[in-house]
């Protein structure tokens, strides 16, 4: 059972989440560049085209008070402030193709500017060009090979676009820059979890909760881990309560909260975080088959599941050698137990024939049989 639970944890498991990139640290703009109710940070999400889980977001920050040195003239005056503050305006509002406009103009006139073409680059992705964006994080890195943040940044990219190994690469390369850049540490945390790395993937995250203490989503990787890993169903959802706690909308928080709560037998608050998790993103509705095992758990009756329901767990507790299962029906049911037949296809390439039986304490078994009783 547990591996099953493994399976729909680490699926909510996002690369970066809130991956944050930090404007270069340059000599700050003057106080009277901006006006004071402009917004001094933004957060354009970035959805990669090709995505490892359903559901993986990036987010990448970028702060707007500081600007670099190569986008002022001779006079020390930041003639293409007000250009990079409206494309991040832009971004804030999501208008991803406006903002790459205005950072093409940063570009235009400054062709050495890598600042601009990190923003840029973080448009594309947001628009879901892993090609564009990872062109101009390259160039971004060539412009500006000390910075930590670019190389986090398209790391966030290539894990976007399936690359976990250069991801990596470009995390490792990022904390070796800059050991406190919160954003490399989390997603080479998250990568690290999806690939069972957990104890590894558990350092990563405690450093990069360390280093930003307000980042909802490091929190809910680390409960992953422990939930996955140690079977440490408390701390797992302590980490899940601080997650909620940063952000109430965190609909992943709440479906791993409750995947804890079903691993540690609570079914009733398994049964509630399931509910939320749905509400606040209907895409988890996949995930419904916990909530109805934890209510045949709870009641400990079988009422209501079903053999197919059963064949979908088994293919997903032995994906090893078990490919699909087919033509299954259904031969005793009680409230106790419920038996059913049907042919299974192999990954040796084999097809046979199966018999498996689910029990209300959640124990289940399955026979592999060269011919179906009749």
């Amino acid at each position: 059972m547990l591996a099953l639970v493994v399976v729909a944890l680490v699926s909510c498991s996002r690369v970066a989440d809130t991956a944050t990139v930090d404007s270069p640290a340059e000599e700050p703009a003057t106080a009277t560049a901006v006006a004071p109710d402009v917004m001094a940070t933004v957060e354009p999400t970035m959805v990669p085209t090709t995505e490892p889980e359903p559901t993986q977001v990036a987010t990448a920050t970028a702060t707007a008070t500081s600007v670099p040195a190569n986008i002022r003239d001779d006079r020390g005056i930041n003639p293409l402030r007000d250009i990079i503050i409206q494309g991040l305006n832009y971004a804030m509002e999501e208008d991803y193709d406006k903002a790459i406009v205005e950072f093409t103009k940063v570009i235009q006139s400054n062709p050495q500017n890598w600042a601009a073409y990190l923003f840029r680059g973080q448009m594309h992705a947001a628009n879901g060009d892993q090609a564009k964006a990872l062109s101009d994080h390259s160039r971004a890195i060539f412009l500006n090979p000390e910075s930590s943040e670019a190389y986090s940044s398209r790391g966030v990219v290539h894990s976007g676009a399936d690359d976990q190994d250069s991801a990596l690469a470009d995390f490792n390369k990022a904390t070796e820059l800059n050991p406190e850049n919160a954003q490399a540490y989390f997603g080479r945390g998250v990568i690290l979890t999806r690939t069972h790395e957990y104890e590894r993937g558990i350092v990563d995250l405690d450093r990069a909760i360390e280093l930003n203490p307000n980042q909802p989503s490091a929190f809910r990787m680390r409960g992953i881990a422990y939930a996955t890993n140690k079977e440490d169903y408390e701390r797992a959802i302590s980490d899940f309560d601080s997650a909620i706690a940063l952000d109430s909308a965190d609909a992943e928080a709440y479906l791993g909260r409750g995947l804890a709560w079903f691993l540690s037998e609570k079914y009733d608050q398994a049964i509630e975080d399931f509910d939320m998790a749905v509400a606040l993103n209907q895409e988890l509705g996949e995930h419904l088959e916990y909530r109805k095992l934890s209510e045949v758990l709870r009641d400990g009756s079988l009422v209501g599941w079903s053999c197919a329901q059963q064949s979908e767990w088994l293919k997903v507790d032995n994906d090893d050698t078990i490919v699909d299962i087919y033509d299954v029906e259904e031969t005793y049911r009680s409230p106790e137990r419920l038996e059913c037949i049907g042919r299974v296809q192999l990954r040796n390439g084999g097809d046979a024939a199966i018999t498996f039986q689910m029990k209300s304490n959640g124990d289940s078994s399955y026979e592999l049989i060269e011919s179906l009783p009749n």
